[in-house]
C-alpha cells in the first residue's frame, strides 16, 4: 500500500509497520501510542492480504475492550477507507470481516491447553504482562508470519528474556514519540520527573522499573543537543550476527550526550562508509573506533573519513564504564531523540551473577553492549580533550 489509509501516524507506527522481525516487541510508557499503532499495522495487513487471519490477545475480555478492541474501533472511526474494507464486525465472536477474505478477532485464553486451538498469520500480545508465557508460547507456535506484543514495564517479566534474542526487535517508546498525546498526560507525566522518580521511569520514559545489577543509571532522555556543540563519533564494528554501531557524542557542562546513528549487522567496510557519509559525518569530525579491526579502519580513510583507533587494554572496559558513572565528573548521560536500540541496551546491559551465590561481580556481562562500548571510546576522547575537529586550512 503506498499511501497509509489513516489521518495520523506516529514513529511507532513506521517501526512496526517496517520491522521484518518474527517477534516484535514494544515497551513503551504511557501514551506513547503503542497499542494504537500496532492496530494500525495490522489493519494495513487484513486489508491488503488475502484471507489472512490475525488474533489479537489480551489477559482478559475486559482488558481487551479498554485497550486493543476500543482502539481498534477509533481508528476505524476515522478513516473512510478503512470503513469500506470492512465487511462486518461480530459483536458476539469480537471478530471484523474484510472484504479480501482476512479477519481480525480479538480473544482471550484461559491456559496453554486453550491456546492450542487455532492456528494465524499474525499475533498481538496486548498487554502482554498479563499472559502467561506457557499461553503466549503455545500462540507464537501457531503463528506463521510475525508476532507483536506490547507492554508497560514497571517489573521485568518474560517478555525481557526474549531481548536480545535471534529474529526478535526491540522498540521502546514514551509520550514524545506520540505528537498527538493529549497535553494533560504530558504535564502529568513531566510532574513525575521530581516528584516520582521511579513513576517516571517507567510511564514517562517507557523504561523497566529499576534494573537489578544495571549498569548505567544516570541514563536520561533530551530533544537535542546543546548549542555549539563539538562532537566525537564512536564506532564499534560488529560482524555477521552483532551489529555495527556508530554514535555522536558531546559534553556540556557536567553531562554527556549521545545519540545512536547506525546499529545494522552484516555490513562489509565500504557500506558503513556510506552510511557514515550519509549519516552526516564529515571528513572533519574524528571517529574513534574499535582497534581491532585495522583492515576496516583502513576503509574507512581512504573514503576520507578522520578514524582513529581506541586505546585498548586488559582493563578497557572497566575504565570506560568508571569513566561514563564517574559522578565527580558527571551528572549523568542524555540519549539525544528516539535511539530505540540504545534503550534496548540501557535495559539489558547488566553486571554479571556469580554462579555459586547469584551476587553480581564487577564484570559485565558480554552483550547489549555494542552502542556502549561506542560511547566509551567517544567518552574517553572527550575526556582526554583531544578536539573533534579537524582543521581544514
Amino acid at each position: 500500500m503506498n499511501v497509509v489509509p489513516f489521518p495520523t501516524i506516529t514513529p511507532v507506527f513506521d517501526w512496526n509497520y517496517n520491522s521484518r522481525a518474527e517477534i516484535v516487541i514494544n515497551q513503551g510508557g504511557k501514551s506513547s501510542g503503542k497499542t494504537f499503532a500496532i492496530m494500525q499495522v495490522l489493519l494495513i495487513r487484513a486489508i491488503t492480504e488475502r484471507n489472512t487471519t490475525i488474533t489479537v490477545v489480551g489477559g482478559d475480555i475486559p482488558d481487551l475492550k479498554s485497550g486493543a478492541l476500543r482502539d481498534t474501533k477509533n481508528i476505524v472511526a476515522t478513516s473512510d477507507f478503512v470503513r469500506s474494507q470492512i465487511v462486518s464486525f461480530n459483536v458476539v465472536d469480537r471478530t471484523y470481516f474484510f472484504r479480501s477474505g482476512s479477519i481480525i478477532e480479538f480473544k482471550s485464553y484461559q491456559d496453554e491447553y486453550d491456546a492450542r486451538s487455532g492456528k494465524r498469520q499474525y499475533l498481538f500480545v496486548n498487554e502482554a504482562q498479563n499472559i502467561a508465557r506457557e499461553v503466549f508460547d503455545e500462540l507464537h507456535d501457531r503463528t506463521f508470519k510475525q508476532t507483536f506484543i506490547d507492554y508497560n514495564p514497571t517489573t521485568r517479566f518474560w517478555a525481557h528474556d526474549l531481548h536480545g534474542q535471534p529474529g526478535v526487535q526491540v522498540f521502546i517508546s514514551n509520550f514524545t514519540h506520540n505528537p498527538y498525546c493529549d497535553p494533560k498526560v504530558i504535564r502529568s507525566l513531566l510532574r513525575y520527573r521530581t516528584a516520582n522518580p521511579a513513576r517516571w521511569r517507567v510511564y514517562g520514559m517507557g523504561l523497566t522499573g529499576e534494573v537489578e545489577g544495571s549498569i548505567f543509571r544516570r541514563v536520561f532522555q533530551a530533544d537535542a543537543f546543546p548549542d555549539s556543540c563539538e562532537f566525537v563519533y564512536g564506532l564499534d564494528f560488529g560482524y555477521a550476527n552483532d551489529p555495527t554501531a556508530l554514535c555522536r557524542m558531546a559534553k556540556a557542562g557536567r553531562w554527556l550526550y549521545g545519540q545512536q546513528l547506525i546499529y545494522e549487522p552484516g555490513l562489509s567496510d565500504t557500506r558503513l562508509a556510506r552510511k557514515i557519509e550519509a549519516a552526516g559525518v564529515t571528513p572533519y569530525e574524528k571517529i574513534v573506533a574499535d582497534a581491532a579491526d585495522p583492515k576496516a579502519i583502513d576503509t574507512l580513510r581512504d573514503f576520507g573519513l578522520w578514524v582513529e583507533p581506541a586505546e585498548k587494554g586488559p582493563d578497557s572496559v572497566q575504565f570506560g564504564i568508571e569513566q561514563i558513572n564517574d559522578t565527580d565528573r558527571f551528572d549523568g548521560l542524555y540519549l539525544v531523540g528516539e535511539n530505540p536500540d540504545w534503550w534496548t541496551e540501557q535495559e539489558n546491559y547488566v553486571w554479571q551473577k556469580r554462579k555459586k551465590d547469584g551476587k553480581y561481580i564487577n564484570k559485565p556481562v558480554d552483550a547489549f553492549n555494542h552502542l556502549w562500548d561506542a560511547c566509551r571510546y567517544a567518552t574517553r576522547e572527550l575526556i582526554s580533550g583531544g578536539s573533534g575537529i579537524l582543521a581544514s586550512g
